[in-house]
């Protein structure tokens, strides 16, 4: 009987560290969306049915590509539309099930692009995600077309929004470079022709992997 108490206890002691060990987190999966009226679809500047329909690909892809994961990966959709809020949050199992055809993923899909953008802030929401979730891996995708108006956009001329098309935004580029540090991969998609060499030209060395996909360029997932 004493045998048998203290071969217990022994068992329980041992059980006790690994029961207190903490659980390591998966892949985190970030993905900002800028549906803002600023946003420029070179195929359709009125309707931005390019924009909808790459949305929609890219969704759909990143469904599929993560659904064997189930509860290892977590997903997040941001949107980049002024304020930033998260659209949907939850296991890629969830989001391959239900979260791409949820009413609050759809509208974005299915709706005319509307608003002021802040992608700063967006992009300032995945670093706080990220370090609150301590992911084993992380990969963040941008869906914009690289043009930036901040939130206040209501009196932009028309003069002043061809300026925004041609000129990359310098807190963007500063954001997207101080995610590389934190982050394993982070890839920006639907550019505009002239954002991307904007882009381009301020991304600051060969070191900075960001992947800059242009309109009319496949997911990549």
């Amino acid at each position: 009987m004493t045998r048998s108490i203290l071969t217990t206890a022994l068992a329980g002691a041992i059980a006790l560290p690994l029961l207190a060990l903490p659980v390591q987190a998966g892949k985190l999966v970030q993905v900002v969306i800028d549906h803002s009226g600023v946003l420029h679809d070179e195929q359709d500047p009125q309707g931005k049915s390019g924009f909808n329909s790459f949305l929609n690909t890219f969704l759909s892809d990143l469904a599929r590509q993560t659904r064997r994961d189930r509860n290892r990966t977590q997903i997040v959709l941001i949107s980049a539309v002024e304020p930033p809020h998260i659209l949907w949050s939850g296991t890629a199992g969830d989001f391959y099930r239900t979260g791409v055809r949820s009413p609050a993923v759809q509208g974005v899909i299915t709706g005319t692009p509307n608003g002021c953008n802040n992608l700063p802030a967006a992009l300032d929401e995945v670093m706080t995600n990220d370090q609150l979730e301590a992911p084993e891996e992380s990969a963040v995708h941008v869906i914009t077309s690289g043009v930036h108006s901040g939130p206040d956009c209501a009196d932009l001329s028309q003069e002043d929004y061809i300026k925004l098309v041609e000129t990359a935004d310098a807190p963007v580029i500063t954001r997207l470079q101080e995610l590389t540090t934190d982050v394993d991969s982070v890839a920006v998609h639907f550019l505009t022709a002239p954002q991307r060499r904007a882009f381009l030209a301020n991304i600051n060395g060969p070191e900075t992997d960001i992947k800059l996909n242009a309109q009319g360029q496949e997911t990549g997932l």
